[in-house]
């Protein structure tokens, strides 16, 4: 497809629906986004798409959680938590802290690793020293 005409489709867009130009856009990466992680991504990642409709630049990033030895529960305590609970309880009780994995966090609570989310702060540093 034509980028000019791909652009000019966009504000067509949101000029029909009253939508603002920036609104739609973020709905275009986030369906790009939605689309790469289905063919490429793993489950637990989080995906963002940045799109330039007048080059037609698309740039894909993944976001992590950074988290350092005190924020992660050791294997210990993984066990400990195992053990208190029956296999029913243990099915049910992952899938519920799976959700609630992010908000732990920004609480300061304990999680548990999870290699597609987190990134531990020394690593991130390397990455990034200003972090």
């Amino acid at each position: 497809m034509d980028i000019k005409l791909f652009d000019s489709a966009i504000a067509q867009i949101a000029e029909e629906k009253g939508i603002s130009l920036a609104k739609v856009m973020e709905t275009i990466e986030m369906a790009i986004a939605a689309a790469y992680k289905k063919d490429y991504g793993k489950k637990g990642q989080i995906i963002k798409a940045s799109f330039t409709p007048k080059t037609g630049e698309i740039k894909f990033w993944q976001i992590k959680i950074v988290v350092d030895e005190d924020m992660i529960y050791s294997e210990k305590e993984l066990e400990e938590m195992k053990d208190s609970f029956s296999p029913a309880e243990q099915s049910g009780k992952y899938a519920q802290d799976r959700f609630k994995e992010d908000e732990e966090v920004k609480k300061g609570k304990k999680v548990r690793f999870n290699p597609e989310k987190h990134i531990m702060l020394d690593e991130a540093k390397k990455i990034n020293s200003k972090i």
